[in-house]
């Protein structure tokens, strides 16, 4: 996600707060840059942390498991040659011969798609019982969202620094995963906030972790498509000359492209449908 990524943030993070300019109570400049600083900061700590322990777990058992095959002390050296210049990841070739083991798919896609959604939605979610901590007050639902999406928004303008540094050159151009992805981490990040709104509020659990497993749930399938994605590309780059992996490829990389889309359609409703229903003041909750 770059420039493009940033500016989509910004924007639906001022679509979304300016129609909620109106809700009571509201929602004020510095608790929106609070949560900002949050998901920038506070949420990018906790999950990159957490993901690069988990990297390197991964890799030491990559290391162990190719270590332990015939001719694996020279795979071993290039994995280190490619760990120290990240710059050869731009080679399609060196990418096949190790991102298309089926054992290191099979991980990179539990990694993406259950894994990574888990601990992501999660630390983005905290900034809401924090700020609610802090201010002494439990959100309305609509603060809630707002509080959420902002902390969303925070995230996803500092991962795609991160992505616009280690982007590929041949996945570079796809402006869809950027701005889309953008939108992702906002609605997700406030659904969780508008599910600690009325766990404070009622006290219970369940409308948290149900909003959580929503998110996480749409997390990870947007992960999955772009895995998928990625995966095509690749197994297509393998051969470029065989008929049947530029079709199978071109299918993959289709539906891929298909369920961002759908799921860019599904976020964007999703958004519009919960914003325009607190517009309309029909919140179902008063603060004490």
């Amino acid at each position: 996600m770059g420039n493009e990524g940033r500016r989509g943030g910004l924007a639906i993070l001022a679509v979304i707060g300016g129609g909620l300019r109106h809700s009571t109570p509201a929602t004020t400049g510095r608790q929106v840059i609070g949560q900002l600083a949050w998901g920038a900061f506070g949420t990018t700590a906790i999950a990159f942390t957490l993901e690069a322990v988990l990297v390197v777990i991964a890799l030491i058992a990559v290391a162990v498991a190719v270590g332990l095959r015939p001719g694996g002390l020279a795979q071993l050296a290039e994995l280190q040659a490619m760990l120290e210049d990240p710059t050869q990841l731009q080679d399609p070739q060196l990418l096949v011969r190790w991102l298309l083991n089926p054992r290191i798919v099979l991980s990179v896609g539990i990694l993406l798609t259950i894994v990574v959604p888990f601990i992501e939605e999660g630390a983005k979610s905290v900034g809401v019982p924090l700020l609610a901590l802090g201010t002494g007050r439990k959100p309305s639902p609509a603060q809630g969202w707002l509080w959420g999406i902002a902390a969303g928004a925070g995230f996803a303008i500092t991962e795609g620094l991160f992505n616009s540094t280690a982007s590929l050159p041949f996945w570079a151009g796809i402006a869809l995963l950027r701005v889309g992805a953008t939108a992702m981490h906002m609605i997700t990040a406030g659904l969780t906030g508008l599910g600690w709104a009325h766990t404070l509020a009622s006290r219970r659990p369940l409308p948290f972790l149900g909003s959580y497993l929503a998110s996480v749930t749409l997390h990870g399938l947007w992960n999955g498509f772009t895995v998928l994605i990625a995966v095509s590309s690749l197994w297509m780059v393998a051969q470029p000359g065989d008929p049947a992996r530029m079709v199978g490829g071109g299918l993959g990389i289709l539906v891929g492209l298909t369920g961002l889309i759908l799921l860019t359609a599904t976020i964007i409703g999703v958004a519009s449908y919960i914003t325009l229903q607190f517009r309309r003041g029909q919140e179902g909750y008063r603060p004490d």
